[in-house]
């Protein structure tokens, strides 16, 4: 057989006995396939060049009757993600991954130097070159892409398997849940997952140096749980928290810990109705650039609030009873304050919101925000809150 001959076979199998897997790789509809094709009987050598540098991978497609077409990224500074990063000197730099709940991860302990404990030093101590910069932004998205618009001035971040037209024919129902108010027995329970995150001490610059991380309980999410609680509790919405920090001494595995947590509370109170996991998030643009996303109320800086409900459980009733909820706060929040919030954050994930169906994951701004910014959005987010449930 000569060149020209094998040349022939060669385009011959590519053509017919690869379509399939190669039509995933090019694309997922016919026409494509057929471009692909034509492509290789009018290009041969052209076509034999490309197949052969081809890595067929396991890279699966989303089901056309489930997922809309997943669009381009919008730039990661819009809109974040949670903090996943550890305090500093952590051996092992990755915490449980969306989906892991950590019952791999390692027994090594955060070096007590990661967590700060002691006072934060003065800001004229900070010398120049540890100094970066803060921007200070309103995060104010419009629907398109990943973003799906509901309600009033409201978004949901979509990067579940769900389509944007089945999440809103869910949402054509509320999920209010029905609470007792001035009950001796509790409604709902604040923890923390990631109890030390913490904030930044300056308004203008942030200490390159600093983990953002305490374990002081008067500077981290604790303080921040405890003015949600008592905020409710005065409201009479009967709030129970749990100051437990989950990641600290041992960071990676915090959600598994923190689901015994959850479960001890539903064993001994089995009134509880809503779970709420208080934590910041993150927004950095650069090693020495990180975001602030605030909104102005009432003359005053407030850190944006976003919710994140994970659809990673493959139970479509828990997943949109929660969606639902976290839906109705949100729209609460915007009519009250307008601005206050970032799209929900509606994705793959597993934060251990199966354990109830009124369990919400809530980001208190991020970590460039001030104590005092955050301070301000608890006691918005405690009111709306109360309203939702009560009016």
């Amino acid at each position: 057989m000569n060149y020209a001959k094998l040349k022939r076979f060669i385009v011959f199998f590519v053509a017919v006995a690869l379509p399939f897997p190669l039509s995933g790789y090019f694309s997922q509809s016919f026409l494509s396939h057929t471009v692909f094709i034509s492509a290789v009987f009018s290009c041969p050598d052209l076509a034999v060049s490309t197949v052969s540098s081809i890595k067929l991978s396991d890279k699966s497609y989303p089901d056309p009757l489930i997922s809309d077409p997943v669009p381009d990224a919008p730039p990661a500074d819009q809109n974040s993600v949670p903090d996943t990063t550890p305090p500093r000197s952590v051996p092992d730099k990755s915490e449980d991954l969306p989906g892991d709940t950590g019952e791999n991860s390692s027994s090594e302990e955060i070096s007590p130097a990661s967590v700060t404990e002691e006072s934060v030093p003065d800001a004229s101590v900070i010398p120049t070159d540890r100094r970066g910069v803060i921007v200070k932004r309103h995060i104010q998205l419009s629907a398109g892409g990943y973003f799906i618009s509901f309600g009033n001035n409201c978004l949901i971040k979509n990067l579940s398997s769900y389509s944007s037209s089945r999440i809103l024919k869910e949402l054509s129902t509320s999920n209010i849940p029905k609470i007792e108010l001035n009950s001796n027995l509790p409604q709902a329970l604040v923890y923390h997952t990631h109890a030390t995150e913490a904030f930044s001490p300056y308004d203008n610059f942030f200490d390159t140096s600093y983990t953002f991380r305490s374990a002081d309980n008067n500077e981290n999410m604790v303080h921040i749980g405890n003015i949600i609680t008592e905020t409710l509790n005065q409201h009479g919405i009967n709030t129970l928290h749990s100051d437990v920090q989950h990641d600290y001494p041992l960071y990676k595995g915090a959600y598994t810990r923190s689901a015994v947590t959850i479960k001890d509370y539903l064993s001994s109170y089995s009134s509880l109705k809503i779970l709420l996991d208080v934590h910041r998030d993150a927004m950095q643009s650069s090693d020495t650039s990180i975001i602030k996303p605030v909104v102005s109320v009432d003359g005053e800086d407030c850190a944006q609030i976003m919710i994140i409900v994970c659809s990673g459980y493959g139970k479509d009733d828990s997943v949109f009873d929660n969606l639902r909820f976290a839906a109705d706060l949100q729209s609460k929040l915007e009519s009250l304050y307008p601005g206050i919030t970032r799209p929900i954050l509606f994705a793959d994930r597993k934060y251990n919101q199966e354990l109830s169906p009124y369990a919400l994951l809530i980001e208190m701004g991020s970590h460039a925000n001030t104590l005092k910014e955050v301070e301000r959005s608890a006691l918005l987010l405690s009111n709306a809150l109360y309203q939702l449930l009560c009016d």
